[in-house]
């Protein structure tokens, strides 16, 4: 039960490109091609460690996990389509419990997040937004048009390019000196292009 870093359906030593933690003394990961739907864990108190057994199916069946964070007393991970607390130890013999936080708001891109100056920051399909840990709440004001909505392509808008929301390896964010970076590709251009 010592297996580094886990073992997948048919495969042993599956890295998880996603890790985050540390959070109820373990180490956390997701990204598995074959269960894109689980989160893994190691043993507690060692990082070294990951049984077979240790992870769990987080989102539904085809929304893969995308990335975690730990968010003061909580973890947070996030699918494609929605955003998951795990709880440990709720139910006896069981390590986490899932709790879907009903947001209906996952991230776009691994990268897509960070931690700043008033909370949690996203970027999701149709924006960026904050959260505290419960509720998702948009922040993109003037930039807002930038992306895209249920029935329309972002636009370009004050002299700003839209977001190419099919390049999801060029989003990311990052937090500096009270300020949130928001790094994406422009959709006409296909160059990269920075928001503060």
């Amino acid at each position: 039960d010592n297996d580094m870093p886990v073992t997948s359906v048919q495969a042993m030593n599956q890295p998880l490109p996603f890790m985050w933690g540390p959070f109820d003394e373990r180490v956390l990961g997701c990204g598995d091609p074959n269960r894109p739907e689980s989160v893994y864990f190691s043993k507690r108190g060692n990082a070294d460690a990951w049984p077979p057994q240790n992870h769990i199916e987080v989102s539904d069946p085809g929304d893969k996990m995308m990335n975690g964070v730990v968010y003061g007393t909580q973890t947070i991970c996030w699918s494609k389509e929605e955003m998951f607390t795990l709880l440990p130890n709720v139910i006896q013999g069981v390590t986490f419990t899932t709790l879907k936080l009903g947001t209906g708001k996952g991230v776009i891109s691994p990268w897509g997040f960070c931690i700043g100056f008033k909370g949690l920051y996203f970027v999701a399909k149709d924006g960026i937004y904050i959260t505290q840990g419960r509720d998702a709440t948009p922040v993109m004001g003037p930039i807002q048009p930038l992306f895209p909505t249920r029935d329309a392509a972002g636009r370009d808008v004050n002299g700003y390019e839209a977001v190419d929301m099919d390049d999801t390896e060029g989003i990311e964010l990052s937090a500096h000196n009270g300020e949130v970076w928001f790094t994406y590709t422009g959709a006409a251009s296909g160059l990269p292009k920075t928001l503060i």
